[in-house]
Formats: C-alpha cells, sequence, structure tokens
C-alpha cells in the first residue's frame, strides 16, 4: 500500500512539474471513446494517443481507490488526476486507456 501512495505521489508531482514544458512542445493527441462489457457489466473509457504516429505503447489505468470516474476526479472537480498523468503519457508518444469504474460514471 505504502509503495503504490508513493508511485501515485511521484507520478501527480511528475505531471504538475511536466504540465509547463508539454504546453511548450504538445502534439496533437486523439482521444475516442471505447466501450466493453463483460455479462451485465457495461464499461466505458477514453483511449488517448498520439496522432501522428502510426504503432505506439499503450497503458491501461487501472482505479484502486475506490469509486472513481475515468479521470479519478476529486477536491470537488478541480483536479483529475489520471486526466493529468495520461496527457503527460500522450505527450511522450505513449497511449493511454482509461475508463470509469464498474457503477459509477458512464
Amino acid at each position: 500500500m505504502k509503495t503504490m501512495k508513493t508511485f501515485l505521489y511521484l507520478l501527480f508531482f511528475l505531471s504538475i512539474a511536466n504540465s509547463v514544458s508539454a504546453q511548450n512542445k504538445s502534439i496533437q493527441i486523439i482521444e475516442d471513446t471505447v466501450n466493453f462489457s463483460r455479462g451485465d457489466a457495461k464499461y466505458s473509457g477514453t483511449l488517448s494517443r498520439p496522432a501522428d504516429m502510426a504503432k505506439y505503447p499503450l497503458v491501461i489505468l487501472i482505479s484502486g481507490m475506490g469509486m472513481q470516474d475515468r479521470d479519478w476526479t476529486f477536491a470537488g472537480g478541480k483536479y483529475k488526476m489520471a486526466k493529468k498523468i495520461t496527457e503527460y503519457l500522450n505527450q511522450k508518444g505513449i497511449a493511454v486507456y482509461r475508463y470509469d469504474d464498474r457503477g459509477y460514471g458512464k
């Protein structure tokens, strides 16, 4: 648990530190809604990927901290942790899929 917390803090600070530099060298990102289901459970998510690349690595963000939307919104909607992580990874040429927790969001 402590390792997970440390990892999340690291990603949080990296995304903040990179936000200024990413604005200067921004690449175009494509976002698509991707839905899937298993039995009666239906999931909805967002695939974000660099527009100028035919092949790219993919990261799937999985929530593990209770019921959350695909952006891991907290602080009254002021901060979206998964969205910030996604933006950072996209700028590095990595595609990201993030989805709403079962029974939460879409």
